[in-house]
């Protein structure tokens, strides 16, 4: 329906005024009628601050506090969900709230928690009653309970289980959700493991999962109704059990439920229907989060999943196979450690209380009404309590400040405060403890892909942690144990698929496409609003749809696959193909985009993307062989952007006899004796002067590295030493290499083309000017490599020279800083290979005695090449591209003429086959006398044949100095998290910052 109407400059006058008093009633009504409030911003009328808070799902709500933290302080003003909210990340305060608890505040929580977890839940009730019911729980649950009651089925069941995952792919947060619902439902109503506690699980699942931050909508298909409907199954279930202890009293049953029924004050029906659910909510909850976080990290730190293994093992070899004790579980203080530094990063966020009164604290006045978010994860995260808080490091509990802080102390509140205190956080880590006792000490075990964690309103993983291994090829460890491979996959039938995301899963054999932080949900709509097909006959409407069935065969048949022998893949629907996938994918790892593929069809498939048939290969050897016959069988192939960015003689546009020359040329300005007469000094003493001034200030490293590598790049290309001149062209450099890669070809003001070929032309001018100065004073000596090539008897044309430069500076840029910012990425994860780096350049820095580098040292940085191999390897260059230029017979196979061929090194790079656990950062492998070598065809991140880096030795030179000086002058930590984007070009969309202090010796 359409509107039609005008209105007189006086109407829209009176319209735009009207508006404008209307905007700001709202800002009155809303604002702060309080004077003396703490800081902070209202945000828009209507909006307020929702949409920024929104956001925390994908970050955690720490992405959320810390730029307010940092404006405001540790307690400021915002306004949620129409209300005025306080949100406080200081502890002590946090402890006052929560001691308080009943006097000057009460428990705050949605209404979609009072009506999923009953008026009686603990989430719901106040006063003697919340009182009366959590003393209830802290008996039932204590120390004495758990070792008279839970210890024997604990240590049983997770026993039977792990046994029974050996071998198998699981997604290990669903599995360890139903593991821990039918250890709860055995302890609340003594009902073993069996076919129906399977479909109670399921039932408590839908009941916990589904009831927490939905909408309160009750209607079919929505979260809440599934919260509610099995809600009315689980009060059924258990009302059923009450009436039958209450029919056979006679009979003794060690359950919960039976305890709650025998008490001399015994709780009316409904309370210990709302009390038991709750158990089972707050039982599930918490323990099976922490087991996957705690997975997750082992998986990452190697060094810490090392040491857990040795304190187990010795606990598994005394007991010689007999069940672990409680003594033996106390024994467990690294296990503790991991299972405390687990709850620090990864436990609740925040709790939500209400103000009763008016209450003055800490020189504000909270008004009456007003929502008070306790943000535990701005506390855990806080640098004033932790050292480098956002690394996860199971050692800093072993610090005296921390190795006997109680569980109650402010800055440590996994479980809350106060009179809430969680009354079963005795048997969740009882039951974390357990579980990794038995993982570490039966089973090893790798991801299937990368999981991004949903950070809020809990903390899940949106895929389940998948992993994945083999079962016939256990790893050998120190002991002599051969333990088998825990192998971890998919589950399309898990409820958080919908029917759209399991028939995309089936469409392109993998699950690419789900809600995550990375990729949202895609679903496509013929919108027909403006259509009424009603009013067409039943003939047009048949002749329609067959219309539109020739239009697709048409297109099916003219884009398919006529050659009778490609390797196997799928083309995808008509004009879509496979490139929404192969984006959404990509936008977080190539290997997303490969894996699924890979499993269904193979390492060398076909697909079809951007308009061409493209076969895609992670084949290590058809790899090398492509790179060899370079120029013969195929040819390189770059996007359009790519040539006009770089120009018509850039490395990355020419073939044939020139491409040779000029790599040649490359190769020999840029060999080993020219970095040891040219390059090692410079390069020492710009990185030594650079990090030197970082020291005391926060910056975007990433940013940084690539200025500093840029200047690097200047001095070695045009002598042209750091200055204000320097960083300007550095930027136009800058525009020039980012802005030209992946972008669009649209020659259109604001554009990322359009930037980069006007960087292009200030740089071209630049160079031009510096080759007519070199010109004119032929006397002046000068060392950079622009003298050097001029000075060649067979002087290449100023336009090849010109071309030849910007290669130079995008290739010496582009490959040194990432690597540069990724290895301290992985080294902040990772505080072991960190240690053992910065010993090593201790020594070599005691040896040097304050003066510069040599190439000895250089070549003694052993376990350096070890981090820089490593880090090449998960962070290197993504692909290359190749076309066949005829039809070419390969591996069985034909590939037609003009075919695209995407040669993914980062499918090699991650190939289990070739690396043992090759998702995680183990610099150590590098140490092993069997693993691929920097020529070896499956460890290729510097490319292969005609076509190899010339810039490689400098690259790992550049990054190894860097280290040297970073870690024997420095300790760090992240200011914030920063996910990397991984394609086209790995990268921090934040610029990964961080804070530098000086480093005490």
């Amino acid at each position: 329906m359409a509107f039609s109407f005008s209105l007189s400059f006086e109407s829209i006058l009176l319209l735009t005024l009207a508006s404008l008093v209307f905007l700001i009633a709202l800002v009155k009504l809303a604002g702060d009628d309080a004077k003396n409030l703490p800081p902070g911003r209202q945000g828009w009328p209507l909006v307020r601050e929702n949409i920024s808070f929104s956001a925390a799902p994908r970050h955690g709500l720490f992405h959320f506090l810390q730029p307010r933290i940092s404006k405001y302080g540790k307690i400021f003003t915002t306004h949620l969900f129409g209300k005025r909210t306080v949100i406080s990340a200081d502890a002590n305060f946090n402890k006052w709230v929560l001691q308080n608890e009943g006097k000057l505040f009460k428990a705050k929580f949605p209404k979609a928690f009072s009506e999923v977890f009953g008026k009686y839940g603990m989430l719901s009730i106040h006063g003697d009653l919340q009182r009366k019911l959590h003393g209830v729980a802290i008996n039932l649950l204590g120390q004495d309970k758990l070792k008279a009651h839970f210890l024997a089925e604990v240590e049983s069941m997770i026993r039977t289980r792990v046994h029974q995952w050996v071998g198998r792919e699981i997604l290990l947060q669903n599995e360890l959700r139903t593991m821990v619902l039918e250890l709860m439902v055995k302890q609340l109503l003594d009902i073993d493991p069996s076919e129906e506690v399977k479909v109670m699980a399921k039932e408590f699942r839908d009941f916990t999962s589904s009831g927490i931050g939905c909408l309160p909508i009750r209607f079919p298909g929505t979260r809440f109704y599934r919260a509610l409907k099995a809600r009315e199954a689980l009060v059924a279930r258990v009302k059923k059990e009450i009436k039958e202890r209450e029919e056979h009293s006679d009979v003794s049953r060690p359950d919960l439920l039976s305890r709650l029924l025998k008490e001399d004050s015994r709780l009316p029906e409904e309370v210990i229907v709302d009390f038991i659910l709750f158990l089972a909510h707050a039982g599930h909850h918490t323990s099976s989060r922490v087991m996957v976080f705690a997975v997750k990290h082992l998986t990452e730190d190697p060094s810490a999943l090392q040491k857990l293994r040795e304190e187990n093992d010795a606990i598994a070899k005394k007991r010689e196979g007999g069940k672990p004790t409680w003594e033996d579980y106390k024994s467990m203080q690294f296990t503790r450690w991991v299972v405390s530094e687990t709850l620090r990063l990864d436990g609740a966020s925040m709790l939500v209380r209400e103000a009763l009164e008016d209450v003055s604290a800490n020189n504000y006045v909270v008004p009456k009404g007003t929502s008070i978010i306790l943000a535990i994860d701005g506390v855990h995260k806080d640098k004033d309590n932790y050292v480098s808080p956002l690394a996860f490091n199971p050692w800093r509990w072993q610090s005296p400040d921390l190795k006997e802080k109680p569980l109650m102390d402010a800055i440590f509140t996994p479980f809350g405060g106060g009179a809430r205190l969680c009354p079963g956080a005795q048997l969740a880590q009882l039951e974390v403890s357990i579980f990794l006792h038995y993982l570490v000490t039966n089973c090893r075990w790798e991801k299937v892909k990368e999981d991004q964690a949903m950070r809020f309103p809990t903390p899940l993983f949106i895929h389940g942690f998948p992993d994945h291994g083999l079962a016939h090829s256990p790893r050998q460890y120190h002991s002599g144990s051969r333990v088998p491979l825990l192998r971890l996959t998919h589950n399309l039938l898990d409820p958080r698929f919908s029917h759209t995301d399991r028939l995309s899963a089936q469409m392109n054999g993998s699950i690419g496409i789900l809600s995550s932080p990375f990729s949202t949900k895609l679903s496509f709509s013929l919108s027909l609003t403006q259509m009424d097909l009603t009013a067409l006959p039943l003939e047009s409407m048949l002749f329609l749809c067959l219309g539109f069935l020739v239009l697709l065969v048409a297109l099916l048949k003219l884009s398919g696959g006529e050659a009778k022998n490609l390797p196997p893949g799928r083309q995808g629907w008509p004009l879509v193909r496979e490139n929404i996938s192969f984006y959404c994918a990509s936008r977080h790892s190539f290997f997303d985009f490969l894996q699924p593929r890979i499993s269904r069809y193979g390492k060398i498939f076909t697909t079809h993307l951007f308009g061409k048939r493209t076969v895609i290969s992670a084949d290590a050897n058809f790899n090398k062989w492509v790179l060899q016959n370079e120029g013969k069988l195929f040819r390189a192939k770059f996007p359009k952007a790519f040539s006009e960015v770089f120009g018509k003689y850039g490395m990355l546009s020419i073939h044939g006899d020139l491409q040779r020359k000029l790599h040649g040329v490359a190769i020999n300005l840029l060999g080993q004796d020219k970095l040891k007469a040219h390059f090692l000094a410079e390069v020492d003493s710009m990185i030594r002067t650079r990090v030197r001034q970082w020291v005391g200030g926060e910056i975007l490293l990433q940013d940084e590295l690539r200025m500093m590598v840029l200047e690097l790049m200047l001095k070695q290309l045009l002598d042209i030493d750091p200055s204000e001149e320097a960083r300007a062209i550095a930027r136009e450099f800058r525009d020039f290499t980012s802005s030209g890669i992946g972008c669009l070809p649209i020659r259109i003001p604001g554009t990322r083309f359009y930037r980069a070929l006007k960087a292009r032309e200030a740089l071209v001018a630049r160079v031009k000017k510096e080759i007519a100065e070199r010109e004119e004073h032929t006397e002046v000596m000068r060392g950079d490599l622009l003298s050097r090539l001029l000075r060649q008897e067979s002087r290449l044309p100023d336009e090849v020279i010109v071309d030849f430069i910007l290669f130079l500076a995008h290739a010496g840029h582009h490959t040194s800083a990432r690597v540069m910012v990724f290895a301290v990425k992985h080294l902040t994860d990772n505080p072991a290979a960190l240690q053992q780096l910065r010993e090593e350049h201790d020594a070599i820095a005691k040896d040097a005695d304050g003066g510069r580098l040599t190439w000895e040292h250089y070549k003694s940085m052993k376990f350096t090449q070890c981090v820089v191999n490593e880090t090449l390897r998960l962070n290197g260059a993504s692909l290359l591209v190749r076309e066949a230029p005829d039809d070419v017979p390969a591996d069985g196979y034909v590939i037609p003429k003009g075919t695209s061929i995407i040669l993914a090194l980062d499918g090699v790079h991650k190939d289990r086959e070739k690396y043992d656990s090759p998702l995680v950062f183990n610099p150590w492998r590098w140490q092993s006398a069997g693993l691929p070598q920097e020529k070896d065809a499956a460890f290729t991140p510097f490319g292969g044949g005609p076509r190899l880096c010339p810039g490689s030795q400098l690259a790992q030179l550049e990054v190894s100095i860097f280290l040297h000086y970073l870690v024997t002058n420095c300790r760090w930590e992240k200011v914030k998290e920063d996910q990397a984007i991984q394609f086209p070009a790995p990268n921090f969309p934040l610029g990964f910052p961080i804070r530098l202090y000086p480093r005490e010796m």
